[in-house]
């Protein structure tokens, strides 16, 4: 998921996850791009229904509105804005 919302490359992503290994993540990368308009669509497809829900929860606050309604300073949640959620 990095590689395609970021645009990381291999040891961009081993970076962030330590855990796993280059050969683990170039794998990933290869099987992704072997199945990548099978993946995308699916991704797509998860993006869709995430906002569909979203709307259908009318009164939800995101989390930013979480952070701002709890006083932290506006720089730290506007940062939270960009963060991955995981």
């Amino acid at each position: 998921m990095d590689h395609a919302a970021y645009g990381w490359d291999a040891e961009e992503i081993h970076a962030a996850h330590p855990h796993l290994s280059l050969a683990q993540i170039h794998a990933a990368l290869s099987y992704y791009h072997d199945h990548k308009g099978e993946l995308d669509g699916q991704m797509q497809r998860q993006l869709e229904n995430h906002r569909r829900l979203r709307n259908e929860a009318s009164g939800q606050l995101t989390q930013v509105e979480i952070l701002a309604k709890a006083g932290l300073p506006g720089d730290f949640v506007n940062r939270v804005q960009y963060l991955p959620m995981r």
